[in-house]
């Protein structure tokens, strides 16, 4: 009689190359002296449900040619779209099971049904609920069943749901493999920044401790120019909401300073990895102070970016802020408009860092060009008021310039405030500051700093709308 033993699993080495599914359970299962089940490469797309269909066939099938029946099969974790959302499903290439037909069929199928499921059990396939009653911010996208593109800086979905299972399937998507961060905000708490990984969607789980109701914030950590993190679904119980209060809404339009480019060292060093290994848009200054304000906030932040050129380019070329503010993705080769759906009653302007900059040194740089700065201002504030007749629109300075550079920007400044009428357009004025952050850029604290400085400002102007 076949009986079962015991169950092993090892962690997978392989299936790492680009474009490839990553393996998350390999080694053996051992039932009994005469059966073992080994894992093998993803090839095959099938459901739960559609396997255990095959399992049969593929058993009756081989019934009759011999004693010894075999089969392979792999266990890869990656989500698949079903009418029903993004399920979690096994990709197969065969499964190999060595017995002897010692029993009847239906005896042997038993065994190998609970067997099937012994293994979803161990491996902790689990099925995505469908995408309902989800809150969206910044620069996203909708996809197909409902799944969510977190675009823009601190752009966030974010859902209420109940009991202590969570986990999130994420992808990072862009032209080439590269990977991305998220911050997460549990009950109002910063939990912290996950790094998710280029290629397959894979699971993210979250640290749930309390039973009850809870309300989780997936938040961009990096921006645009680093492609998209697509959310794909959850584990968690998803609830309805209730009726959301009516919150006042900012709008943060700048460069690396607004972007969070630089303030997080808690997983690499300022100088090490990526570009954009220290970004997170959550411990900007922006985001900061809309949660201190609770209110709704998107940020149209580019790193590099400004008015008129960039920090080590001109116009001529890259592209600048007002050539790619009305794109989706604030790209040029993205052609999906960005809708006008989020009107702020406040929008900041933090830009000229990088018109001003010297950039990298190296390479040679024109003087700056204080009419083509201020002509492009004004044209860029036009085009705002259009958009959002009824905003406010309020131009901060930048906390990295000071001396002659910060001088010649509050003077530009001046001028554009001049071209409009009295009390048309705001100004806030941020202490000077010597940044801490990687890159010459603010830290959390800076940040933190900042947000200090212009919340009560900003309070302000919301309490009058």
């Amino acid at each position: 009689m076949v009986q079962l033993c015991s169950v092993e699993t090892a962690a997978s080495e392989g299936a790492r190359n680009e474009g490839q599914p990553n393996a998350i359970t390999s080694g053996e299962i051992a039932i009994g002296k005469d059966t073992l089940l080994e894992f093998r490469e993803i090839q095959v797309i099938a459901t739960v449900h559609n396997t255990r269909k095959k399992l049969i066939k593929n058993i009756r099938r081989h019934r009759r040619q011999s004693s010894d029946i075999i089969f392979n099969f792999s266990v890869f974790s990656r989500p698949y779209r079903s009418r029903h959302g993004y399920n979690p499903v096994f990709f197969l290439k065969r499964l190999k099971v060595s017995y002897q037909f010692q029993y009847p069929f239906s005896v042997i199928f038993t065994l190998m049904r609970t067997v099937f499921f012994l293994i979803t059990c161990l491996l902790g396939v689990t099925t995505l609920h469908a995408q309902t009653n989800l809150e969206t911010g910044g620069r996203v996208a909708p996809l197909s069943d409902k799944g969510i593109r977190l675009i823009g800086a601190a752009s966030f979905v974010a859902f209420e749901f109940e009991g202590t299972d969570c986990q999130l399937t994420l992808a990072s998507v862009d032209d080439y493999p590269h990977h991305n961060y998220v911050s997460l905000e549990l009950d109002g708490t910063y939990l912290g920044r996950i790094r998710i990984e280029s290629g397959s969607p894979a699971a993210y789980p979250v640290a749930v401790t309390k039973s009850g109701r809870h309300r989780l914030v997936v938040y961009k950590a990096t921006e645009a120019q680093n492609g998209f993190v697509d959310f794909l679904g959850t584990t968690a119980k998803i609830v309805s909401p209730g009726k959301a209060k009516k919150r006042k809404r900012i709008e943060f339009i700048g460069d690396s300073i607004t972007c969070g480019m630089g303030n997080d060292e808690s997983a690499l060093p300022c100088g090490s990895g990526e570009w954009y290994d220290q970004h997170n848009a959550y411990w900007s200054y922006a985001p900061i102070a809309a949660r201190a304000l609770h209110a709704d906030f998107l940020l149209s932040s580019v790193s590099g970016m400004g008015m008129y050129r960039n920090w080590n380019t001109e116009n001529s070329e890259s592209e600048i802020m007002p050539e790619v503010y009305g794109k989706l993705a604030l790209r040029e080769s993205d052609a999906r408009p960005f809708d006008a759906a989020f009107q702020p009653d406040v929008v900041t302007i933090c830009l000229g860092t990088n018109d001003l900059s010297a950039g990298d040194g190296k390479k040679p740089r024109t003087p700056f060009d204080a009419k083509q700065f201020t002509d492009n201002y004004i044209a860029f504030i036009k085009m705002l008021q259009q958009r959002y007749p009824k905003a406010q629109i309020v131009l901060l300075s930048s906390p990295m310039l000071n001396g002659e550079r910060h001088a010649t920007l509050m003077a530009a400044l001046d001028t554009i405030q001049a071209a409009f009428p009295a009390g048309t357009l705001r100004r806030f004025t941020f202490e000077p500051m010597e940044p801490k952050g990687c890159g010459y850029h603010p830290s959390k604290e800076d940040d933190q700093k900042m947000a200090a400085e212009l919340t009560p400002f900003l309070k302000k102007l919301l309490d009058e709308k």
